[in-house]
């Protein structure tokens, strides 16, 4: 089909998924909600974070670490998202910031730390199964801040990007929670709505790439994956799917009792859909 396409036809879609610009599935009505929990989550935490600090006549920095916008963007607007999930909020935050730290220690390269921070924050993040971007920004953050950073003390690994974290987290569930198609966690939300499996018999036709979008459609939240990535995820499906299949159909040779015409095998683990070819 594409190959019937002018040039210009199909230059304009694939200068759109080489930038990245796919058609959206959630709803205007989740991008509106979406926008207007976000707001009110960073609202009120600084609305907290700054009666903190005058009650304890301390900068409001020592409340609200900047990399939590990120973490806002993330559990407000895809809270369904695996990077948006707690564990990776509060584990990735804390994690990097005390990497950072150590880079700003050991390594007195601006530049050098700075990267290495990144870096070696993603490594960490990855083998603890808490990947979260932001995370990114927290630690070089405290490698840049250097001298504004200081008179803080250890009170910085502990402080802002703990208060904001955990601050944001309760936010997130709170603030979620009215709207039964954007509930957090994703498992509280998962645990809610899906209770029970389809049956067998509707799982045995086929699936097309337009019912898969159609159910990715269903989910209303945004999801972090692209239109290319969608259509990989289907095909390698259909791939595991037909691997399956052509095992549970392989033919296998059964010695057959003629006296009573039973099966004799010795085998009690059978896969469910076999061919049994009789052995004359």
């Amino acid at each position: 089909m594409s190959e019937n396409l002018k040039p210009t036809q199909r230059f304009f879609p694939e200068v759109k998924l080489y930038l990245g610009i796919g058609s959206t599935t959630n709803s205007a009505k989740e991008k509106l909600t979406a926008a207007l929990v976000c707001t009110l989550g960073m609202l009120t935490l600084s609305l907290l974070a700054q009666q903190l600090s005058v009650r304890l006549d301390l900068p409001l920095n020592h409340f609200i670490a900047v990399s939590i916008g990120a973490s806002a963007v993330l559990v407000f607007a895809a809270p369904h998202g695996a990077l948006s999930q707690p564990w990776p909020v509060l584990g990735g935050q804390i994690i990097s910031l005390f990497v950072g730290v150590l880079c700003q220690i050991f390594l007195p390269v601006d530049l050098l730390s700075a990267s290495v921070a990144v870096g070696l924050s993603v490594l960490v993040m990855s083998a603890l199964r808490c990947l979260h971007p932001p995370g990114g920004a927290t630690a070089l953050g405290v490698v840049l801040g250097g001298s504004t950073l200081e008179p803080l003390g250890i009170y910085y690994t502990l402080g802002p990007v703990l208060f904001s974290s955990l601050l944001i987290l309760v936010l997130a569930y709170l603030l979620n929670r009215p709207f039964s198609w954007r509930v957090y966690p994703a498992h509280l939300y998962h645990r809610r709505n899906f209770s029970t499996e389809v049956s067998k018999a509707p799982r045995e036709t086929e699936l097309t790439y337009q019912d898969f979008i159609s159910a990715v459609s269903q989910h209303e939240t945004f999801i972090d994956v692209t239109e290319d990535m969608w259509s990989e995820i289907l095909e390698l499906a259909f791939v595991s799917s037909n691997k399956r299949h052509s095992n549970e159909h392989a033919a296998i040779k059964l010695p057959i009792d003629r006296k009573d015409s039973k099966l004799v095998c010795s085998s009690t683990s059978l896969p469910t859909m076999i061919k049994l070819t009789v052995v004359s």
